[in-house]
Parts: structure tokens; C-alpha cells; sequence
């Protein structure tokens, strides 16, 4: 997608004046991201609050998480058993049926 952008700019222009056109084009979209900021500071800066809450409310989380995750993997083993052993007997109650 580079490449063919490049070569698709390329027409009529050298590789200098795309490198300028280019780098003033970022610039610009530096600059507007710095005005966007400036102008909406109060809210950037409750922006970037919210989202250290957000990392405090996930670090919170994750230990009942993975108690949660431990007290499934332990009834899913005691579970397991049981209905292995029906399954074995259903096959061997079809075996039966099968032969006679």
C-alpha cells in the first residue's frame, strides 16, 4: 500500500519534494493534535484519569477472576468422573444390545 501510494505521488514530483510534501503534512497533523489537546485539555486530562481507573478496576478483578477460573477447573474435575463412567456404561449397555 506504501509502495503504490509512492509511486502513485510519484507521478510529476521527485522523491525530494514528496519527502517535504509528506513531512509538512506532518507537521500539520502534529500541530492540530497539539491544538486539539490545548483546547480540550480538562478533558484529555479526565481522559487519561478514567483510564488509570480503569486499569486499577481490571487489576482488582483479575484475582477473583482466577479464584472463579480454580473453582470451576476443580468442579469440572469432580464432574468429569461421573459422567466418563456413564458414558462407559452406556457403551457397554449398547454392546449388549447390540449382540443380542
Amino acid at each position: 500500500a506504501v509502495l503504490s501510494f509512492v509511486a502513485e505521488q510519484r507521478k510529476g514530483m521527485t522523491l525530494e519534494s514528496l519527502r517535504a510534501e509528506l513531512e509538512g503534512y506532518v507537521a500539520g497533523l502534529d500541530n492540530a493534535l497539539v491544538n486539539i489537546i490545548n483546547n480540550d485539555y480538562s478533558a484529555f486530562l479526565k481522559l487519561s484519569s478514567m483510564l488509570v481507573d480503569i486499569d486499577a478496576l481490571v487489576a482488582g478483578l483479575r484475582e477473583p477472576l482466577n479464584q472463579l477460573e480454580s473453582r470451576v477447573d476443580r468442579v469440572r474435575k469432580v464432574v468429569s468422573e461421573p459422567l466418563g463412567m456413564q458414558q462407559s456404561i452406556a457403551d457397554q449397555l449398547q454392546l449388549v444390545q447390540e449382540k443380542q
